[in-house]
């Protein structure tokens, strides 16, 4: 499992503790958090992996890195969970996404359903929630494919992983790639995690 984040505070907290059950090698990538996120993280991650700020930080290059730091010591891995640090895995979701990938070596990369933790908070969470939501299938738009997804290992090799020069939007694109090299994207039915996106202000969602 390779996690994300940056002054994510008592979110990190709840997402490490979320897959402490699953006995996967866990990973956490900070990318220059001012808060107590590192020392979080020590405790709850096999490793964890400061991002140099010589370089511009950006979610696929915090993906990346931390890919590199997982598959150097975990060679015989064949899948990895991205999770972003505000987000908590859902129970069952691991093994749900596992199978998914054994039974089709076709099959690079899965989601499940992505529920907002608090909708009703402001009118920026609500539209969070709204744009989670998508049916179960294989996936022709790949705005669907979030950030936080199980991914074929050595098909991420193969593709070089994420553009650590997209800003945003760095998963629908890898998905766009991983179409035209003939993989299937696919959206299970299970819940996969909790996001908490906590916008209160236009300024944040902007």
């Amino acid at each position: 499992i390779v996690v994300i984040g940056r002054n994510e505070g008592q979110r990190l907290l709840l997402s490490l503790q979320s897959m402490q059950a699953s006995q996967c090698p866990i990973v956490y990538v900070d990318s220059g958090s001012s808060d107590d996120s590192i020392s979080i993280a020590t405790p709850l991650a096999d490793i964890v992996h400061p991002l140099d700020s010589n370089k511009p930080f950006s979610a696929a290059r915090a993906r990346n890195e931390g890919f590199e730091k997982l598959t150097n010591l975990f060679k015989a891995i064949k899948f990895v969970q991205f999770v972003d640090g505000d987000c908590i895995l859902s129970n069952g979701w691991l093994d749900a996404a596992t199978s998914a990938l054994a039974e089709n070596d076709n099959r690079a990369a899965v989601v499940g359903h992505l529920h907002e933790s608090n909708p009703h908070l402001s009118v920026y969470n609500r539209l969070c929630a709204l744009e989670w939501k998508s049916s179960p299938g294989d996936l022709t738009n790949f705005g669907a494919l979030g950030g936080i997804s199980m991914i074929r290992m050595d098909v991420f090799k193969t593709l070089n992983g994420f553009m650590e020069n997209v800003i945003a939007g760095e998963d629908s694109e890898f998905g766009v790639r991983l179409s035209l090299a003939g993989y299937r994207v696919t959206k299970i039915n299970h819940d996969m995690a909790i996001h908490d996106a906590n916008m209160t202000s236009f300024g944040q969602w902007w």
